[in-house]
């Protein structure tokens, strides 16, 4: 089992200090007080401290979800799910902190 993702859950890029925060999230599911977060909704990266030519993570989004659970019928995201950074698609998003309240069968 594993949680779902959710408004306010702690997400890094992998360059610390890097912190995001999700741009959208569902305005109709509410998971622990918090919404729901989808695969479809981007996050925001503040603080990256990786500084290629290619430029800073400044924008993450995670590309699967769980299998059987959907919010406004899309997967919502858990912290297993596979994850990616705008600037190498080798660099990933990291959920550290969420609810536990409501996990999901995974995969």
């Amino acid at each position: 089992m594993t949680p779902i993702l959710h408004e306010g859950a702690t997400v890094v890029c992998p360059h610390a200090p890097g912190t995001t925060q999700a741009v959208a999230s569902s305005t109709r599911v509410r998971v622990d007080g918090s919404a729901a977060v989808t695969i479809t909704h981007a996050w925001t990266v503040t603080g990256c401290s990786f500084t290629p030519t290619a430029g800073r993570c400044s924008v993450g989004s995670f590309t699967s979800g769980a299998s059987r659970v959907r919010v406004e019928g899309q997967p919502v995201a858990t912290t297993q799910s596979d994850s990616k950074c705008s600037v190498r698609a080798t660099d990933k998003l990291t959920a550290q902190v969420t609810q536990t309240r409501v996990m999901v069968d995974w995969p």
